[in-house]
């Protein structure tokens, strides 16, 4: 396990140098990793390959705040157009590009730059000189606009997703392999009921969102692209609901955090509809008994899943 795990590690380093030539960020000391939430949900969930545990362990402390912080950690511009970019080494053309990302997916303009490196160093298939040309021509820019908001919408619920798993195993009696370290991370969460208070913020944030126009979010933002935002929206909530129920079935709901979430929806019948949703067969089954034995469907015998934006 540990030798296969440094064969990965040196292929990251070998993607991060061809990362580094195509996006102009040689030299710095800037970690892309911040975004990588499709790596951490595969590291804790144990998709593909069981890594060690002290791994699991530090790589659990290393992204507590983002784990904790969950879609919150995600922040709106609050700085002039281009400031952070000014100490960047980029070309006009990157620059440009990410001043418009930044616009499109309303993202402060540092968290739009890491979304952009990591894009390129984990899902860019192309040369450096396919990037060139894909920021040559507004129509080829957008296109690559398309494909980075995609990716991003995908980071945005693999780490919810991290969340419902942690949530999920962490009581498995001989079940899951990192049910320990799970454990020992989730009791930090637990403190002064920071978990249950940050799945609400984020909750009220995402069901408060108001739909992008071109006004607000570039002149990319059509009809159609809305709606690709609505979907990922709802697809949010119902991600951030089923948290809420694999939370509730371990840990007390107080009256007052149960009734803020029923005041959320207009009609008892919306907000059924929205938990039916959310309730999949595996949480029904784990409502009714947290002590299920590991099979092979669990999801760390599982094959990768595969996440499309919008």
């Amino acid at each position: 396990e540990v030798k296969e795990w440094k064969f990965g590690r040196s292929f990251r380093i070998r993607k991060k140098r061809l990362f580094e030539n195509m996006a102009g960020s040689a030299g710095e000391s800037r970690k892309t990793e911040t975004f990588g939430n499709r790596n951490l949900w595969q590291y804790v969930s144990g998709t593909g390959i069981l890594r060690p545990r002290e791994l699991i362990k530090r790589e659990l402390a290393r992204n507590k705040e983002k784990i904790l912080k969950g879609l919150l950690f995600y922040k709106a511009p609050n700085a002039p157009e281009g400031s952070f970019l000014k100490a960047k080494k980029l070309s006009s053309q990157q620059q440009e590009f990410v001043q418009k990302l930044t616009f499109f997916l309303a993202l402060d303009e540092s968290q739009s730059y890491d979304v952009f490196c990591s894009y390129i160093s984990q899902d860019f298939r192309g040369s450096q000189k396919n990037l060139q040309l894909a920021l040559s021509t507004e129509r080829h820019m957008q296109g690559l606009m398309v494909k980075i908001r995609d990716f991003y919408h995908c980071e945005r619920l693999y780490l919810l997703q991290t969340v419902k798993h942690i949530l999920t195993f962490w009581q498995e009696a001989e079940g899951h392999p990192y049910r320990e370290e799970y454990t020992e991370f989730l009791n930090e969460l637990l403190l002064n009921n920071e978990l249950i208070k940050k799945v609400l913020e984020q909750l009220h944030h995402v069901t408060e969102a108001q739909l992008p126009t071109w006004e607000t979010h570039g002149k990319l933002m059509d009809s159609r692209h809305a709606l690709v935002w609505a979907h990922q929206n709802l697809k949010e909530q119902v991600e951030l609901l089923e948290i809420l129920l694999v939370y509730w079935k371990d840990f007390e709901a107080s009256p007052g955090d149960f009734i803020k979430l029923l005041d959320k929806f207009k009609f008892v019948k919306s907000a059924l509809a929205i938990l039916l949703q959310a309730l999949d067969l595996e949480t029904v089954e784990r409502l009714a008994s947290s002590k299920r034995l590991v099979t092979e469907s669990e999801p760390w015998n599982q094959p990768q899943k595969q996440c499309k934006g919008g």
